[in-house]
């Protein structure tokens, strides 16, 4: 037999117990399944101690065996391994450490032709108490490691066995898989953070339990440092394959902490968002933010709703921002005048400007049949003077802007000239100062 001092202090990692010991032993038999495809199988049962059956929980590989570089200190086989839990390549020497510092606990590995009996004795090198491992060989060869935790009550495997989904599956019913993990629905599971099914935290804030292939943790595993932004990529995986909906939205709307990082949702997931959101609320709905939004929302007869800060960012993608919603209705027309429904002065007016814009639109090479697609209307804003209609190639005019011919052309030309450019642009000023202009030119030849 021969004995190996690691350079492991016996007091590191003070925090760690049962369970995390327990932890690093599975995750690295866990990893070996999906490094080498050496099958694991874990188990409870009893062994003899001074001829009592005392709890054991046994760790199986077939296929796979640890070597001596293990002992190091740095040694890892898991180097960018995206699929492993671990990362560091420790935790088989930490997980040990902690076992054995808890009293009854021993340990036992069957590896290859050898036998590994860990223990915590004093190194008289670096006159301190630390990790060694008593290596024996001589045993009939094994392509196995099994690794034997003698000393472990049931009730605390109970409870350590449902820290991993790979050993204690939750019932399919209540898990929804999609890309990149799976969202755990049981109530059980609410708040619980799983890395690659390894339990790592309880967020109190969150409604569900998430299981994530991609993690950042700490080198505890008890932290993962970007919890909302795994909920919310999961969220958005559920809603864009037609999962959740109904929930996903409740979150949203309640302000959960597992959807402020839903950002970039497709054109169907933000659709299902708006539906629900008119759904409940109508048609003619608006999301807001501030109580003074919805009274101006409400001065045009529009619903204002207050909703929490990443909903109302989806929803403004889709139907636009207060500030642009309320532009447009401003520009809305609430009445639309014939000609007949003015007065004989604005009659007047409005055919003497026209004619003009025309004959100016003529003259500067701009469409003069401009001219016949001008609309009166009372605008939803009373200050509102025209507006114009790329789309349409129509001009709304107010019919405030009749009391005079300066008036009503100082609108037409404004309006008309967009057709070149929109305001502020070098464009639309020529156009404005060309069409009046020639405006003006013919005024004065009258």
């Amino acid at each position: 037999m021969k004995r190996y001092h690691l350079t492991l202090k016996a007091g590191y990692l003070p925090g760690w117990g049962l369970y995390e010991g327990i932890r690093e032993l599975v995750q690295n038999a866990r990893d070996a399944e999906v490094q080498d495809g050496a099958k694991m199988k874990v188990e409870f049962c009893y062994r003899q101690r001074d001829k009592r059956p005392v709890g054991t929980i046994l760790i199986t590989n077939e296929g796979t065996v640890i070597p001596k570089e293990a002992f190091l200190i740095g040694h890892t086989s898991k180097g960018g391994r995206g699929d492993l839990i671990g990362k560091f390549g420790e935790g088989l020497k930490f997980g040990i450490l902690a076992l054995l510092r808890i009293p009854g606990i021993e340990i036992k590995i069957r590896n290859g032709d050898e036998t590994w009996n860990p223990l915590i004795c004093r190194s008289n090198e670096y006159d301190a108490d630390v990790l060694a491992f008593d290596v024996a060989s001589g045993n009939r060869w094994e392509n196995r490691v099994q690794i034997e935790v003698v000393g472990v009550q049931p009730e605390d495997w109970a409870k350590i066995q449902e820290k991993f989904l790979f050993i204690t599956p939750p019932h399919e019913a209540s898990v929804v898989k999609v890309q990149g993990g799976k969202i755990l629905l049981a109530p059980q599971h609410k708040g619980q953070i799983f890395v690659k099914g390894m339990y790592v935290c309880t967020n109190h804030g969150l409604f569900y339990g998430y299981d994530t292939e991609e993690a950042d943790i700490d080198r505890d595993r008890r932290m993962v440092s970007n919890v909302e932004s795994i909920s919310s990529r999961l969220l958005a995986e559920a809603l864009a394959s037609g999962k959740l909906g109904d929930k996903i939205y409740d979150l949203l709307h309640n302000n959960s902490p597992e959807t402020s990082g839903m950002w970039g949702l497709g054109d169907e997931a933000k659709a299902q968002i708006v539906a629900k959101f008119r759904k409940q609320y109508g048609d003619d709905a608006i999301p807001v933010d501030q109580e003074q939004q919805v009274v101006e929302l409400g001065h045009f007869g529009v619903r204002g709703v207050i909703v929490p800060y990443t909903l109302r960012c989806i929803l403004d993608s889709v139907l636009g921002s207060c500030h642009e919603n309320l532009a447009r209705l401003r520009m809305n027309a609430r009445h639309t005048y014939q000609l007949d429904e003015l007065t004989e002065m604005e009659r007047s007016n409005f055919t003497k400007s026209q004619e003009i814009l025309r004959t100016a639109l003529r003259s500067n090479a701009l469409p003069p049949n401009m001219a016949d697609k001008i609309i009166i209307v009372d605008f939803s804003d009373s200050k509102l003077c025209g507006t114009y209609s790329l789309t349409e190639g129509t001009i709304k005019l107010a019919r405030h802007r009749l009391q005079k011919v300066s008036s009503a052309l100082r609108t037409m030309i404004h309006e008309a000239a967009h057709r070149a450019g929109m305001d502020g642009t070098k464009q639309h000023e020529e156009a404005i100062g060309n069409l009046t202009e020639t405006a003006f030119a013919l005024m004065l030849s009258e």
